[in-house]
């Protein structure tokens, strides 16, 4: 054991001033704790509170102390037995584990009261400890916190906290309770001084927070944010796939519900209280009437998760949270598709069809088009515009086949679009020596540039002047190799294009779930202050005309 952890055990091992002061408070308040559900955190060896409280009739004591602190567990276990509680509740807890407190909530609770005696002694346990408090009282609003501290310095306090947790506390007067009911030797002083204090923290009832939310969800994976009023973020909650189309409606409108709760519990706010709005990027949601059902769905079968919802793509998300006018995201991994969002809010988009009739410019595409370009050489059928060797080299090393006859399995039978995408990396690397590699891949540029110019004719006026495009995607790791082919697809073909007069490129560094969470708060008629530069970093930028 270190030094640290040998000290915060011994700690454990001690009975403090506190512990006596809030035995004498349940005494004289013993009819508050009749039958009441107790937690005691930080109960070290002693559990004297949470003792006293069993002793005088609650229901059930919970007593924890932080984990691997099993010296102090098992002597306060034995302390319990001692003082005539049969088969203690003795557990781990460490402060700051969202986790582990809803676990505990969730087998033992709800908790009418928590005890905590001089768990505030030093300013680096303050926040994992209120962070502690606030999951259990959001998984139970009524739940109080009954407290004793100390006085070590002038400069502590737990304020800010309080206020930042949407919980309140109130001072209990030492008057208003007796000495008498306890009497434990060593404490006198202590206790007739102002030095020890006690007060109960419950939930801020009178305090209306705007909570927004903001989910990222994709097939396998879903990601949540939620921001206060200023941009703050409470906290990141990350859960199971959110598919409705994978899923079907009502299941994917039940994990959004579990992942909106916990991650209720995690920023310390009650799952009983609605967020003033929910925003939801979902994979391939572009359905408005789908859309529309899983919206109303969520509203009739979980009425306390959010007062409105904006629920849209996950493009449309990632532009929205990198770009604060609008503008063009372009994706490019093993599909493609490109989306424009204008400022007012209206949607354009091209492509995003599948390999079976588009996904043109992708990782996938890249693949396909030098596969075909070998194929079709050596049938005779089309005259490849660059020597094929490297490339059918590359092909076969890539699938481990002998003859061309059994890349078809990978191509049919055992179709995987991601592993045939994967040869692109492969190309991209021989594109430092091969031409047609080079060929393949410039190709792609010109029709990722394609997708822009295609979506720029229905683009705000003054967005052309310099378009704003965020790009997604592994094939813009090949930017060098691209970028010729992409910056000749922007030019207009005829009079029915727009004039592209500039382009800068952006690399997304934030989820698309934060603009999830500034169009829900647009749809509340609010807005949230935010810094969009930490979202996306500009890597190209260039004037066309």
């Amino acid at each position: 054991m270190g030094d640290e952890a040998a000290s915060a055990a011994g700690y454990a091992m001690h009975l403090w001033p506190c512990s006596p002061f809030l035995a004498q408070y349940i005494c004289n308040k013993r009819d508050l704790f009749k039958n009441a559900s107790v937690l005691e955190l930080g109960a070290g060896g002693t559990g004297l509170p949470g003792i006293t409280a069993m002793k005088l009739g609650a229901k059930r004591v919970v007593f924890t102390d932080k984990e691997g602190h099993d010296q102090a567990m098992a002597l306060c276990r034995k302390n319990c037995i001692e003082n005539g509680i049969v088969a203690p509740e003795v557990h781990g807890l460490t402060w700051g584990d969202a986790n582990g407190a809803l676990s505990i909530a969730a087998r033992f609770g709800p908790f009418d009261w928590v005890l905590a005696s001089d768990c505030f002694y030093d300013p680096v346990v303050f926040e994992p400890l209120m962070s502690t408090i606030a999951t259990l009282i959001a998984a139970n609003s009524s739940t109080k916190v009954l407290f004793g501290y100390q006085e070590r310095h002038c400069h502590w306090s737990i304020e800010v906290l309080i206020r930042r947790f949407g919980l309140m506390c109130q001072h209990v007067d030492p008057d208003s309770f007796h000495a008498e009911c306890v009497a434990v030797a060593g404490f006198d002083d202590e206790l007739r001084s102002h030095t020890v204090h006690l007060g109960i923290i419950s939930a801020d009832e009178h305090r209306k927070m705007s909570v927004f939310g903001g989910i990222e969800g994709g097939a396998t994976n879903s990601k949540l944010v939620l921001l206060d009023g200023s941009g703050r973020v409470l906290s990141r909650t990350e859960w199971t796939g959110t598919n409705g189309y994978l899923l079907g409606l009502e299941k994917a409108a039940h994990e959004i519900a579990q992942l909106v709760n916990k991650g209720k519990v995690e920023a310390g706010l009650s799952v009983d209280v609605p967020l003033t709005a929910l925003g939801l990027a979902l994979a391939g949601a572009e359905d408005e009437d789908l859309n529309r059902q899983m919206t109303e769905l969520l509203k009739s079968l979980y009425p306390n998760l959010a007062k409105c919802y904006h629920l849209t793509s996950d493009s449309v998300g990632t532009i929205a949270t990198s770009l604060k006018d609008g503008g063009v995201v372009l994706i490019a991994g093993t599909g493609s598709a490109c989306r424009l969002l204008n400022p007012d809010g209206t949607l354009h988009g091209c492509g995003g069809w599948g390999h079976s009739i588009g996904d043109e410019g992708s990782g996938y595409w890249i693949s396909n088009k030098a596969i075909r370009y070998v194929y079709d050489e050596e049938d005779g059928l089309f005259r490849a515009p660059a020597d094929t060797a490297f490339v059918k080299k590359a092909i076969f090393d890539y699938f481990s086949i002998e003859s061309k006859t059994q890349l078809l399995d990978f191509l049919y039978a055992k179709f995987n679009k991601a592993h045939v995408a994967g040869l692109c990396k492969v190309l991209a690397e021989g594109a430092a020596h091969d031409e047609l590699c080079k060929r393949v891949f410039k190709e792609a540029g010109h029709v990722l540039g394609l997708h822009v110019l295609a979506v720029a004719k229905h683009a705000d006026a003054a967005m052309l002047r310099n378009i704003p495009v965020v790009t997604v995607g592994s094939v813009f790791k090949s930017w060098d190799l691209i970028k010729e082919g992409f910056l000749e697809g922007l030019r207009p073909r005829d009079s029915r294009d727009a004039v592209i007069e500039g382009v800068s490129l952006f690399h997304l560094s934030e989820s698309p779930n934060i603009g999830a969470a500034l169009l829900a708060a647009k749809e509340a008629n609010e807005s949230i202050p935010i810094d969009f530069s930490h979202n996306a970093q500009l890597f190209f930028e260039t004037k066309l005309h």
